[in-house]
């Protein structure tokens, strides 16, 4: 009988020749083949574990193979073969033998050397017994895996234990990537990995997205982080960067040294990679990000206030659009929703003639607001928000242990109360990580406003310094970095000698892509009333400046 030898083993870890060829070459599995009349024409290998089904997937060989055989691509009579019930599968008891039956139903046979062998409907319907056998073989495989991954929780168990007395322990998998282990009480870190992720939060900061960063990467074929170094994939979609996995790098806290295993948890535990202000800054924009914070496709910067501004009449957010006219193109903002008729405003503003009016009567005719810092609430809040994370961490703890308790009679509602125990946890944390990042934005805020200040010198100097992030510094913010209203005061000498200087320097594009990366440090949300006329710019620093857009040459236009 034309026969499928399938062969598995859990992981790279193991011996991997040794391991599949033991399962196609013993002694054993050869005198199956040779005594059952078995003609191998594939041999079919998958590396990987089989405890939650995941081998049964339909990118898998065992997944094409059922597949193939349900759509008639392999004919019956065929047999598949493999070592004993382990290799099969470790999956729930009820799933691996239903996978087993559908396969019997299908017409394929059985083959289990471990079992001497060959099952098919036949030998099913005249001998019952064999499918107890089968039951309990499956049901022992289970168990197997079951008490492997006790072992692993338990030694895990340890290690916290260990974690929690100050010693250094590396986790193995669950410890970041660009930590190999522990030498002398010490991580060992990944030089190479670090500084390619400090890259990564470098590129990140200075506007590239992450779409884009990860085809600098791909363009230079860098190494994606997380491939294995034994096993080397001829997949190229295995080693390709993808902006998931780029926002994963800038979303992981470890970098910071914060270390969550199970019930331990501190800040400060693995060595820092990324300072937690440039992290929570990080957090904030791509908060802002999400809604696409970019250019065009061909590199302009077409709103500088996309994600920021928000249509007072629905709540939407407010984009632009180009008009053409002729050979000329113009540009327009309104509601997005007002073209498909969710919103009732179909009012547009021209978008060169806001952006001017923002810079002017904003931002550049009184910058020494943004400086102003009220007393932030959100000191007291985030103390508030610590306290009741810590209060609920409690709770968890108390509840946990009560649920341990064997002589506890209404486990059903301690249940129900540990879960949304551990939800409002999770939203606490939310909540800290925004309040975190406000406050990174607010820090960052005075060179933010110095680098307002020089972009709109028009005999800007040539860069001399760097500054603590990493960005390239003109003369101009290293010259008031210690006074801010010097650098106010010298703008506003400028734009009073030349008044096309803001509209001239909003049509530089290289202006704009800057631009874009200080606008979100300096301005929290814009309400726009586009039917009124009128809108609201709430700045980082709490000040709220109300202002109005009707003037003769921008009533209603429509695109």
């Amino acid at each position: 009988m034309r026969t499928y030898l399938y062969n598995r083993i859990s992981s790279g870890k193991q011996n991997r020749g040794d391991g599949l060829t033991r399962q196609s070459e013993s002694i054993e599995v050869l005198d199956f083949i040779k005594n059952h009349k078995l003609q191998v024409v594939q041999t079919m290998e998958y590396v990987g574990s089989s405890f939650s089904g995941k081998n049964f997937n339909n990118d898998t060989v065992l997944g094409k193979f059922i597949e193939d055989v349900k759509t008639g691509k392999i004919p019956i009579p065929i047999c598949l073969c493999f070592e004993n019930w382990d290799r099969f599968g470790r999956d729930i008891e009820w799933k691996n033998t239903k996978r087993f039956l559908d396969l019997i139903y299908a017409g394929v046979s059985i083959g289990v050397v471990s079992m001497d062998i060959v099952i098919d409907q036949k030998v099913l319907s005249e001998n019952s017994n064999i499918l107890q056998l089968v039951v309990n073989d499956i049901q022992r495989a289970r168990k197997e895996s079951e008490r492997k991954s006790g072992f692993s929780k338990r030694n895990l168990i340890k290690k916290v234990a260990r974690a929690k007395k100050g010693e250094k322990v590396y986790f193995g998998g669950q410890s970041p990537r660009w930590i190999n282990g522990v030498k002398d009480g010490q991580f060992v870190k990944d030089d190479c990995m670090v500084e390619d992720i400090k890259r990564i939060y470098d590129l990140y900061l200075s506007g590239k997205s992450c779409i884009a960063i990860a085809k600098i990467l791909n363009v230079e074929k860098k190494t994606r982080f997380g491939l294995s170094k034994k096993i080397v994939s001829e997949k190229k979609s295995k080693a390709y960067w993808y902006n998931t996995t780029i926002r994963n790098i800038l979303t992981n806290k470890s970098l910071t040294g914060w270390c969550k295993i199970n019930d331990f948890e501190t800040n400060d535990y693995y060595p820092e990679i990324i300072d937690e202000q440039t992290f929570n800054r990080v957090q904030n924009r791509i908060d802002k990000n999400a809604y696409n914070r970019g250019g065009c496709s061909s590199g302009n910067v077409t709103n500088l206030f996309k994600c920021l501004m928000w249509c007072a009449s629905c709540g939407h957010d407010v984009g632009v659009r180009y008009h053409k006219v002729g050979n000329t193109y113009y540009s327009y903002m309104g509601c997005r929703k007002s073209r498909v008729n969710l919103c009732t405003v179909t009012t547009w503003w021209k978008t060169d003639d806001f952006e001017e009016m923002v810079f002017r009567k904003v931002l550049l005719k009184s910058p020494d607001e943004l400086l102003f810092k009220p007393t932030p609430k959100t000191d007291s809040q985030l103390g508030k928000l610590n306290t009741e994370l810590g209060r609920l961490n409690i709770v968890i703890k108390r509840l946990s242990e009560m649920a341990n308790n064997p002589d506890l009679e209404d486990v059903a509602e301690l249940q129900s109360n540990l879960t949304k125990a551990s939800q409002q946890r999770n939203l606490v944390r939310i909540q800290i990580q925004q309040e975190e990042s406000k406050q990174a934005v607010i820090k960052t805020n005075p060179i933010s406003v110095l680098k307002l200040m020089a972009l709109f010198n028009k005999s800007k100097s040539s860069v001399t310094e760097i500054d603590s992030e990493g960005n390239r510094v003109t003369e101009t913010v290293v010259l008031f970095a210690n006074d801010p209203k010097k650098a106010v005061e010298l703008l506003n000498q400028l734009i009073s000698s030349d008044k096309e200087l803001i509209r001239k320097s909003l049509k530089n594009n290289s202006v704009r892509a800057e631009l874009k990366n200080i606008i979100p440090d300096l301005i929290s949300r814009i309400d726009v009333d586009l039917a009124g006329y009128s809108f609201a710019v709430l700045m980082t620093s709490g000040v709220k400046k109300e202002m109005r857009f009707a003037t003769t040459h921008n009533r209603k236009q429509k695109p």
